[in-house]
């Protein structure tokens, strides 16, 4: 009998230190999300480079696409040129 109860505490502290110790499975699981968050964050941070990159090159190949950038966003004209600006 005593033997049962001995056998049972150290299973029962075994088990309890395996799901709430640091190095328990629910810290586990914790540290299992943060890096699938990370994860995801870091295929979205690939994806903004990606278009980024694609957005440079863009900007040193086409003289068009950096005309169009420049009179839009910097609201910038060839000198002489009248601009119009529509509401």
């Amino acid at each position: 009998m005593v033997q049962r109860i001995v056998l049972f505490s150290v299973v029962s502290f075994f088990m309890y230190s395996m799901i709430f110790s640091d190095v328990g499975f629910l810290r586990y699981r914790k540290q299992k999300k943060i890096v699938e968050a990370r994860q995801t964050e870091l295929l979205l941070v690939k994806n903004q480079i990606t278009h980024l990159r694609e957005k440079i090159e863009k900007w040193q190949s086409d003289s068009f696409y950096t005309q169009k950038l420049a009179r839009e966003d910097l609201q910038l004209s060839y000198p002489g040129e009248i601009v119009y600006i529509v509401k």
